[in-house]
């Protein structure tokens, strides 16, 4: 994978605050125009995927919203937005709060642990812990 650079990044966190504001404000072609571009000249970008599932998952497609999470995700394990936005969807209670960048991302990751009742049976938990 290409490495980027502080322009890039500063160019892609823009990118993705001005199709935040085009989506927030229901311009959906628009943004979905912007969207296909930027994918074209970034085709191994997760940011546009992302995105498109963002609009797509705002248009009530719930298929088509995860497989662009997941297609995010298959080209950028590391991108959090994506890993957000797909675990969100992918609950029975969505918190219905959509991730466009990085920065929006909680610093926390969800650990697990066993928590043992008064009678000596394990239960998995979630537990939250800084990373």
């Amino acid at each position: 994978m290409n490495t980027i650079s502080s322009d890039n990044t500063e160019n892609e966190e823009y990118f993705c605050l001005k199709m935040k504001q085009l989506i927030c404000s229901d311009q959906l072609q628009e943004a979905f125009q912007n969207i296909c571009d930027f994918m074209a000249k970034h085709p191994d970008s997760a940011i546009p995927h992302n995105l498109l599932g963002i609009i797509y998952e705002k248009k009530r497609n719930h298929v088509l919203a995860m497989k662009h999470f997941r297609v995010a995700w298959c080209l950028d394990p590391t991108y959090l937005p994506a890993q957000e936005n797909m675990s969100n969807f992918s609950s029975f209670e969505p918190m219905h709060r959509f991730f466009y960048e990085k920065s929006e991302c909680s610093k926390s990751t969800k650990k697990y642990e066993i928590k043992y009742d008064s009678r000596h049976i394990g239960h998995v938990v979630e537990k939250n812990q800084l990373v």
